[in-house]
């Protein structure tokens, strides 16, 4: 079986780094960009499986990212990340209150691909 391809957009080096290894270590493959910009130059439809999308990105906000890629794509799947709390915005995908842990991932990605 192939493994599921994640984009993860997070401007942050570290925290990028570590959710790398977390998403290899669950068995992912991961393709990892640091702003909107460069998520909306990497974005092609079918190619990702999911998104992780970081919601205060230094060019772009995640909310605005995740709406042009939806444009392109409406059955893209996408989870949030923010250090923000924000389950009274009425979104209707995933959210990951970072910082999280491996387990809290799994279980998002897990929910997401219904395995």
């Amino acid at each position: 079986m192939d493994k599921k391809q994640i984009l993860l957009i997070e401007d942050e080096d570290a925290l990028r780094d570590v959710c790398t290894q977390m998403l290899e270590f669950l068995g992912y493959g991961v393709c990892a960009v640091a702003s909107g910009k460069e998520a909306l130059d990497t974005y092609q439809p079918s190619r990702f499986d999911a998104l992780l999308l970081d919601v205060n990105l230094p060019d772009f906000s995640g909310h605005k990212v995740m709406s042009l890629i939806l444009e392109q794509d409406t059955s893209q799947q996408i989870v949030l990340c923010s250090g923000e709390d924000l389950s009274d915005q009425g979104l209707t995908v995933p959210i990951l209150v970072k910082p999280y842990r491996l387990t809290e991932l799994k279980s998002c990605l897990d929910s997401l691909f219904n395995t």
